[in-house]
């Protein structure tokens, strides 16, 4: 879990980056928003930590449509619309690493990854993957 003081945080520089570059047009600040959030889901992205993200990923989102629409007299964009400008930026939610340890001889590694496991979707207890070296 994100600690309530680095989550306030990080949810204040991001609505403060997205309130100052709002003017600016979106194809210079929009893939920087996008490596924003993913350093922001790789540093934070752990199993465990799915809430915060969540709650980051929507506040940033909520944040973006406000200010975006508050760029002239008139509207900018309805939600749908600006859910294909997200679409097009490929801005999308960030989904948390599974966990896989490996064992090397008497060492265990804990290892994030970002891949999908399908063997087992509805498995509680996360995979276990058993690496053993040469026999001797």
């Amino acid at each position: 879990r994100t600690g309530a003081e680095k989550h306030r945080a990080s949810m204040s520089e991001f609505y403060q980056y997205i309130k100052a570059k709002r003017s600016n047009k979106l194809n210079t600040w929009m893939p920087q928003l996008k490596r924003k959030l993913m350093g922001y889901r790789n540093y934070f992205g752990l199993p465990d930590n799915s809430c915060s993200l969540d709650r980051l990923y929507s506040y940033v989102l909520h944040s973006l449509y406000k200010w975006l629409n508050r760029r002239s007299g008139r509207r900018s964009y309805n939600w749908s619309n600006f859910k294909k400008m997200l679409m097009y930026y490929a801005i999308e939610r960030p989904r948390v690493s599974k966990r896989f340890i490996h064992v090397i001889g008497t060492r265990s590694v804990l290892i994030y990854t970002r891949e999908y496991i399908t063997e087992e979707p509805d498995a509680v207890i996360p995979h276990v993957r058993i690496c053993v070296g040469s026999a001797q």
